[in-house]
């Protein structure tokens, strides 16, 4: 009966400080109303934060939508491969090495900004390796989200990304899409 009750008392406790750590803002990212923008926060080796204006570029061609948020030396892009139309639905993320050739639907990601330490300062890359991305596609606009297992392109840099997006228009493109 002890021993039961000390395992209880340890879940309601890691449960409890994982809601006070998510509820203080360490696992939340907000937006703004009415705005087309993309909040993003990542964690593990390397952390940060980051709410960037954000768009979707869609080409019929090779059924591939960019969704970019970028603003000076911070930006991230996620990549939805879709098999004929761009669609609501989950798409799992696949490691950003391995191109554009796999399984549809699915999607890669990719994140850089400035990092500066003390005197030190290094753009950072980091791609994805695996995850889970929501894509919600309503009357033209999109909003979704995604969590992302990263690692750096260079070095030994890794993160977990988690990322919110809403009221991104649909930008379709043609006539080639590059």
């Amino acid at each position: 009966m002890k021993r039961a009750l000390a395992g209880l008392t340890l879940v309601v406790v890691v449960a409890a400080g994982g809601f006070l750590w998510w509820g203080n803002g360490a696992g939340s990212v907000s937006l703004r109303p009415g705005t087309a923008e993309l909040a993003a926060r990542w964690y593990g080796s390397t952390t940060g934060k980051v709410t960037l204006p954000a768009q979707l570029h869609w080409c019929p061609v090779t059924h591939v939508a960019m969704l970019e948020a970028v603003a000076g030396d911070t930006g991230i892009a996620v990549v939805f491969l879709e098999r004929d139309a761009l669609a609501s639905g989950v798409h799992p993320v696949l490691a950003a090495a391995g191109g554009t050739g796999g399984p549809r639907p699915a999607a890669t990601a990719a994140l850089r900004w400035l990092r500066v330490r003390g005197i030190d300062t290094a753009v950072v890359g980091l791609r994805s390796e695996g995850g889970t991305a929501q894509l919600r596609v309503v009357g033209g606009v999109v909003s979704g989200e995604a969590t992302v297992r990263m690692r750096a392109v260079l070095g030994a840099d890794t993160a977990t990304l988690h990322l919110v997006f809403k009221g991104v228009p649909v930008v379709t493109t043609a006539s080639g899409c590059t």
